[in-house]
């Protein structure tokens, strides 16, 4: 499912599968009515993402632990896996994906292992953006220093974390440009120092530099997950 909700005031206290803080020890699952907010994993990326908090883009022993039991615990149904769960164990698992010389496991090695255990959730990985730097993600019309600006803006320092990755992940949604033209306007309505000569239609001036300051930005305490999702 998902949370079509796209008002600053919940984009600014939740955060969805997929955004950049979605990710083990970094995102609180709050019970609503009595029933826990569950852990959505729309992708193998999503999933092994969630489980590299530091985001070193390799996962440990102790990491891949955590996600068989996420597999492990989410309905086979979820995952379009063949059988009821997955065989053998943990220990078996990491030996079969990273051997017992390793001892991180990458991305590439965990969908292969993934492949091999006929998980057959989506990779998750877009071929367009394999090799990009994660500032050229923005969409061409939104240049990082909308988000730059807006991060600056007094409010945003300490509520909106993972407003570029919201930005980019609308931008390529269904009908993204229409809701990014009424984000915008209520960016500029919430940043004093707000100018709209910076929308023009150019490249972020960040993008041939080593890393992003908007891409840079922070969380500064837990975030929660979005009930909207289930």
């Amino acid at each position: 499912s998902r949370c079509y909700q796209k008002n600053l005031a919940h984009l600014k206290h939740f955060v969805h599968p997929g955004d950049r803080h979605y990710r083990m020890g970094l995102v609180h699952f709050p019970t609503r009515k009595g029933v826990r907010v569950q852990k959505e994993f729309p992708t193998l990326r999503d999933l092994f993402n969630f489980c590299d908090p530091d985001e070193s883009g390799n996962i440990s022993k102790e990491e891949f632990q955590g996600a068989w039991d996420l597999l492990v615990d989410l309905p086979p149904a979820v995952f379009g896996m063949e059988g009821t769960s997955l065989k053998g164990s943990p220990e078996q698992a990491w030996e079969s994906a990273a051997g017992d010389e390793r001892s991180h496991l990458t991305f590439a090695q965990f969908a292969k292992w993934a492949a091999d255990m006929k998980i057959q959730l989506p990779v998750g990985v877009d071929p367009s953006d394999a090799a990009a730097a994660p500032w050229q993600q923005f969409p061409r019309t939104l240049c990082a220093r909308v988000v730059r600006t807006y991060c600056a803006a007094e409010e945003a320092k300490t509520n909106m974390p993972h407003i570029p990755e919201c930005l980019r992940l609308i931008g390529r949604a269904e009908g993204g440009s229409k809701i990014l033209d009424e984000l915008l306007g209520q960016l500029k309505d919430s940043a004093t120092n707000f100018n709209t000569q910076i929308l023009q239609d150019r490249p972020c001036r960040f993008q041939y530099k080593d890393r992003c300051p908007c891409v840079n930005f922070k969380v500064q305490k837990h975030v929660l997950g979005c009930e909207g999702m289930r």
